[in-house]
């Protein structure tokens, strides 16, 4: 669909006046990403995984070790519950 059949979509929405709640999505990320909320954005997202049938294989639970713990900080891996509970003996 080109941008002016999208955005003549959009408009025929928006002239119905429909009062049930919609998102709209776009194929233009390069545009799409900056604009959004992400807070928002991260809520949804999470909200529709955890709500739907997806089943992840195949994760490599090393390598996702490793990505948040060069990316994440303790705190926030330690907020998110991922941290051992390490007891000295």
């Amino acid at each position: 669909m080109s941008t002016e059949e999208l955005l003549a979509e959009v408009k025929i929405l928006n002239d119905k006046q429909i009062t049930d709640d919609i998102i709209v999505g776009s194929a233009d990320v390069k545009a799409l990403y900056p604009s959004l909320d992400i807070p928002f954005t991260l809520n949804k997202v999470c909200e529709v995984f955890y709500t739907s049938d997806v089943k992840v294989k195949g994760t490599d639970h090393e390598e996702l070790g490793l990505y948040l713990a060069l990316n994440r900080t303790r705190l926030e891996r330690e907020k998110l519950g991922l941290l051992l509970s390490v007891q000295h003996v």
